[in-house]
């Protein structure tokens, strides 16, 4: 009996065995032939796979597949790493067992790739199952767990536990990128908790301007490219097909797009001074039932630094100050600069209480980052100019919460 080769299929089939293909499956059948692979490794089939996946495999997808397409325009290469980061994802939850290491969840090539893209790998509490081990403090491993944190609506106490762990040396001097992404993760679940607990307890402050706002989901917070001048980042750095060995040592970049992303914002100057911003702080030591109401009414005016008569100085050195802001206390001022250092967008200010029975106020060290200005409070010392941190405050865009995911 004769055999039919796969060469010598029409076409249209060969396309069609593809859709029905995983990610994987469809990288390995394009490495038969010229033929297959002239049919199979194609953009659309990679892309269809991408959303099919995100339709049959995952509960509730937020995936942005607009900001995909604009990453990989008609790349197959690209849309294949995608798809098959995609499927690891799958295949990785899949697999969660207590048992597992949160080395093997966590230290993964392709996922922070993917959490810019608002994949939605963190849906359910089964995500953090492997966190029985140490939590890598790494930035791009803390940017996942934020952003998981910002999609989920459970408690996540696994994940709270873990960043706990970290309290005595992030609450510290520490002003690198993990302890700023630390304290979001710790203010998003600490807020979430504390309004849990006093929403079901009316009243919530009835005597604050504004008793409380919901915090923005990851669906909300806008992580496209600025601009032209940098693209986000796709999973892996190598080719996809040099992938179906299970490799994780190909990385993405991540690192470029996260620095670069918070520098337009500030250059573009409206990121800032556009709309109003609102947040919450918290404080370090205290139960969660003591939560003050939410900072509103927080509007930005941005000018560029001058010394004497002098001309301004570097683009990378601002004022920043918004005027009759209000929180549960009273009214306050927000003064200080923001500038460009060792790449990160540093926010020394302060938080200056005008009205509302309070004297005095509190100082900020804060980062400007893809969720906005998120830092510490507390008092900077006589003896060495340092901030003794008392505290985490965040603030974002209130167009964000008010946006429909």
């Amino acid at each position: 009996m004769a055999t039919a080769k796969l060469d010598r299929l029409p076409k249209e089939l060969i396309a069609y065995i593809a859709c029905c293909a995983d990610a994987s499956g469809v990288l390995s059948l394009s490495r038969t032939c010229k033929v297959v692979r002239a049919v199979c490794y194609d953009s659309l089939i990679f892309k269809n796979i991408l959303i099919t996946s995100q339709q049959t495999c995952w509960p509730q997808s937020y995936l942005d597949i607009e900001a995909v397409a604009s990453r990989a325009g008609n790349d197959p290469e690209v849309w294949a790493r995608y798809a098959l980061a995609d499927q690891r994802a799958w295949e990785l939850l899949l697999r969660a067992h207590p048992q597992e290491s949160s080395t093997q969840h966590m230290d993964m090539a392709w996922l922070p790739e993917l959490s810019v893209v608002r994949h939605p790998y963190a849906q359910g509490p089964r995500w953090e199952s492997p966190l029985r081990d140490p939590l890598d403090p790494r930035p791009n491993q803390l940017f996942c767990v934020v952003m998981a944190i910002l999609a989920s609506t459970h408690d996540l106490q696994k994940v709270s536990h873990e960043l706990l762990r970290y309290q005595d040396r992030f609450s510290r001097r520490d002003d690198s990128t993990a302890s700023f992404l630390w304290a979001l993760g710790t203010i998003v679940l600490g807020v979430r908790l504390a309004l849990k607990m006093r929403l079901n307890a009316w009243p919530y402050n009835h005597d604050a301007v504004v008793p409380h706002i919901d915090l923005p989901e990851a669906s909300q917070i806008p992580l496209r490219p600025l601009n032209d001048r940098y693209s986000l980042p796709a999973p892996f750095s190598r080719r996809a097909v040099e992938l179906l060995g299970r490799s994780t040592s190909s990385f993405g970049s991540w690192d470029s797009w996260y620095d670069l992303h918070s520098y337009e914002a500030f250059r573009s100057r409206s990121f800032l001074s556009d709309g109003s911003w609102c947040g919450y702080y918290t404080h370090f030591y205290l139960s969660t039932a003591g939560l003050d109401p939410p900072m509103m009414e927080i509007k930005f005016k941005v000018s560029s630094r001058a010394v004497g008569n002098q001309a301004p100085v570097a683009i990378e050195d601002v004022d920043l100050l918004a005027l009759d802001c209000v929180d549960g206390l009273g009214h306050f001022d927000i003064h200080g600069v923001m500038s460009y250092r060792n790449r990160a967008l540093e926010f020394q200010g302060r938080k200056q209480y005008t009205a509302g029975g309070q004297v005095g106020g509190w100082d900020w060290d804060c980062r400007l980052t893809p969720f906005g200005l998120v830092g510490y409070w507390g008092s900077v010392l006589s003896t060495n100019g340092q901030l003794s941190r008392r505290g985490i405050v965040w603030l974002w865009k209130k167009e964000w919460t008010d946006a429909s995911p």
